[in-house]
């Protein structure tokens, strides 16, 4: 049996075990919350402080990091179809090439908080003057874009 030992202290900017498993699913576990991750027959078994455990077959594993998690899927690059106007924004964005239906839309702080949920038709306008400065991403039905508040 092989055991991982991390140092928590030194890595406090990074803040999960970070698991990409082979079905599409992530995994994240705060790295506070980690007692010992050991590998035994074929399995990981992440051991956590309050004598809890998961286990996961070592093939159903396609990545491990450490870092920040959230459950906002990548961003994909070379978006054509839905672009988010104007940008940077001050006090409202609306959807360029937006379908004449009802869309729904999330918008998410960078580290994965929802802040507005809504639903718009077409290229309605979208009251952002609640947000700070700074960088969001927008959950479109499924596509996500990203649009800076000034």
């Amino acid at each position: 049996m092989l055991a991982l030992c991390l140092s928590i202290s030194s890595l406090s900017a990074q803040n999960y075990l970070i698991l990409k498993l082979a079905d599409g699913t992530n995994n994240g576990t705060l790295l506070s919350n980690l007692n010992r991750i050991t590998f035994s027959s074929g399995n990981m078994i992440v051991k956590k402080t309050d004598a809890s455990f998961d286990s996961y077959l070592i093939s159903s594993i396609n990545k491990m990091t450490i870092g920040i998690y959230s459950d906002v899927p990548n961003v994909p690059e070379n978006r054509t179809s839905l672009a988010v106007y104007p940008c940077p924004a001050t006090d409202h964005i609306q959807l360029k090439n937006a379908p004449d239906s009802e869309l729904n839309i999330r918008i998410f702080s960078m580290d994965g908080k929802v802040l507005i949920t809504t639903k718009i038709v077409g290229s309605q306008a979208i009251n952002i003057n609640s947000l700070s400065r700074g960088l969001y991403l927008m959950k479109v039905d499924n596509d996500i874009l990203k649009f800076v508040k000034q």
